[in-house]
């Protein structure tokens, strides 16, 4: 694992049977930092409030289609995508190996992350 990855795991605490969310957190980033290309998106407010209203899967799905058909170039990737509070919602990676694999961050994770660590992308 990086440096990086492991600064930022080292912010999360192991509580209220997070374990496996973590874990599976733990695992993408690491793909997601290993990478040489690495976007960063930041979805605006009214995007990241549709992110988290409930029963958002088809919303979270089509977005994520619309990340993959932006970014796929056939070349091993990562995205990191913020909310409009600057805090990481979802980790996606690309790989010719694996294809595209995505997770979200648990709204109750997102507080614990450094998200300095993650380098949210800078207002244009």
């Amino acid at each position: 694992m990086t440096d990086t990855a492991k600064k930022f795991m080292s912010q999360l605490t192991d509580d209220n049977g997070k374990s496996a969310a973590l874990a599976e957190i733990k695992l993408m980033l690491s793909r997601v930092q290993a990478e040489t290309e690495i976007f960063h998106l930041a979805l605006d407010k009214e995007h990241s409030d549709r992110w988290d209203e409930e029963n958002s899967d088809a919303f979270q799905e089509a977005m994520g289609q619309d990340i993959v058909n932006h970014y796929h170039t056939g070349h091993s990737l990562g995205v990191i995508v913020f909310n409009d509070d600057d805090q990481p919602i979802l980790l996606m990676h690309y790989s010719k190996a694996t294809g595209w694999e995505g997770i979200n961050i648990d709204k109750r994770l997102r507080p614990q992350i450094d998200i300095q660590t993650l380098s949210p992308p800078l207002d244009d």
